[in-house]
């Protein structure tokens, strides 16, 4: 796989995973390796979608370190470890979800839905099964995070954040009783014309 064509945070997670397999002496770079990376990523995408579908990060990495504790050692490590066949089906299958998707990068959710499709076959995807996690659901509650974006730079993940903070502050607001940033007292009423009077976002519709 092209590096340049990865999103930081994608890149991050691999380099943390293959780090993880060295320290463990572990022979190969497996996909429970690179689960448990995205799943430790701090203010992560991975915890935030798994949070929003009702699942429990803190569990399912639990679970990933026990099956890692159970891969075999050994010694007189080299710093380098061969990637897993299972790994380099995820690292194709990511490829294809990107383009699938219309994104120019491949980034940590593309990772995700491509351990999820490794399926009982393969030993993260397994894990991801047994916490009921399905595409479907997956794929909705990334749309609702993303808000439309696509990945077309190497830093999406701030922009996603960003979008998901303004649009939780847009509702509160509205619960409030309160104008939106940037709203005049008295906004336009012609829904014939501009549609239904609400706020218009100052967050950059292109990354």
């Amino acid at each position: 796989m092209n590096a340049e064509k990865m999103t930081q945070k994608a890149m991050e997670a691999l380099e943390a995973a293959h780090a993880d397999a060295v320290r463990k002496g572990h022979p190969e770079l497996t996909t429970l390796h690179l689960l448990q990376a995205l799943l430790e990523q701090e203010h992560g995408l991975t915890g935030n979608l798994l949070g929003k579908m009702g699942k429990d990060p803190g569990m399912l990495k639990q679970a990933v370190s026990e099956e890692l504790g159970k891969l075999p050692t050994f010694n007189g490590a080299s710093g380098r470890v061969a990637a897993s066949g299972g790994m380099n089906q995820v690292l194709v299958r990511s490829d294809d979800e990107a383009k699938e998707l219309g994104d120019e990068y491949v980034s940590v959710e593309h990772l995700l839905l491509a351990i999820l499709e490794e399926g009982k076959s393969g030993p993260a995807g397994r894990l991801l099964q047994e916490q009921s996690i399905s595409r479907k659901e997956l794929l909705k509650t990334l749309e609702d995070v993303r808000g439309g974006q696509r990945v077309t730079n190497r830093n999406p993940e701030d922009t996603f954040e960003a979008l998901e903070k303004y649009g939780s502050h847009l509702t509160l607001l509205a619960r409030e009783g309160k104008r939106c940033p940037g709203q005049s007292e008295k906004p336009k009423t012609d829904f014939s014309r501009h549609g239904s009077p609400g706020c218009r976002s100052k967050v950059p519709w292109r990354i």
